[in-house]
């Protein structure tokens, strides 16, 4: 079989490993044409988020048969032109037990809490540019503050574990209420977003989730909360989530994910303004899950999970 891997660094030995024991492979970065030329005959294609799957891609790699993506959320890859052109997806929703371990996006999550409570950024620039006064950044601890944690899956409850030990009082919303254990609270989205000091996402990018959080749930978000997505940009629309941060509805956001980002729309989005503006926004570009540890343990396990697929189908 022909494999592609459109970008390779960093790849661990061992998934290079497993890779070889498979087919004949083909490591990236390559230029557009130059990738639509290993396409012609390839029958696995395995992709991070630097290249949106679209359907010109299906169209060329017209052998493929296995896409391999070491990610939870697939908004970088064309579904329907996928499932029409029979192309099978493997990903890390594939493989729950092997990644139970991976912490690296809730961590940042809990990283970006905390730079928005404490105004990490702006107090940085503020010494950087010559000055050091202290009164500029009274913060906000997490000791007794109520998070709010929207999808309690394998980082929601990552997230609600870190909140507990610095305090916190996390509340969870779930579709799936059963996910949700002692002693975390299970109440509604509109209870969780009136109640709680942070609201932090951590739910799919299905369409049902396209914009729940919308302007008529944050127009209901307690006044003076702090707001966090390291989920998917679709999930929020970002227009209503600037305008509450502009108007001080909420005292800061923090994003690792922007809306259009797969296709390099970013900056004109609302919220990317809005930071340009000096006012509380933090953004970082989609490095949740983006340690060494995270992206070597994640293509591990679906590429050991590809492996498991092609020998039951023998």
């Amino acid at each position: 079989m022909k494999i592609v891997v459109t970008e390779p660094q960093p790849i661990s030995q061992e998934v290079r490993s497993i890779l070889s024991e498979i087919g004949t492979v083909s490591y990236g970065p390559f230029e557009d044409r130059a990738l639509e030329d290993y396409l012609l005959d390839c029958d696995i294609l395995m992709v991070r988020l630097g290249v949106y799957i679209g359907d010109n891609i299906f169209r060329v790699a017209r052998k493929l048969r296995y896409l391999v993506s070491a990610t939870t959320g697939l908004d970088h890859i064309d579904l329907e032109a996928a499932a029409s052109n029979r192309v099978k997806i493997i990903c890390l929703r594939d493989c729950p037990e092997k990644i139970k371990s991976i912490s690296s996006t809730a961590e940042h999550t809990l990283g970006l809490l905390l730079a928005l409570a404490r105004s990490l950024p702006q107090a940085t620039s503020h010494v950087l540019n010559g000055n050091w006064n202290r009164n500029q950044f009274w913060g906000h601890q997490l000791q007794g503050k109520q998070l709010g944690i929207v999808g309690f899956g394998r980082i929601g409850r990552m997230v609600a574990n870190y909140g507990i030990a610095f305090g916190m009082q996390p509340v969870a919303y779930d579709i799936d209420t059963s996910k949700i254990y002692p002693p975390i609270l299970s109440v509604s989205l509109e209870e969780l977003v009136n109640t709680s000091d942070f609201i932090s996402v951590h739910v799919t990018a299905d369409p049902e989730n396209h914009h729940l959080i919308d302007q008529s749930t944050i127009s209901q978000f307690k006044t003076g909360s702090f707001f966090v997505n390291t989920s998917r940009g679709r999930i929020v629309d970002s227009r209503a989530l600037a305008d509450a941060v502009i108007s001080g509805k909420i005292m800061g956001a923090a994003v690792d994910v922007i809306e259009g980002e797969e296709f390099g729309e970013i900056n004109s989005d609302p919220l990317v303004l809005c930071a340009r503006e000096g006012y509380n926004v933090i953004i970082t570009p989609h490095i949740g899950g983006a340690t060494v540890d995270a992206i070597s343990q994640a293509e591990l396990s679906v590429v050991s999970t590809l492996k498991e697929y092609l020998s039951d189908s023998l």
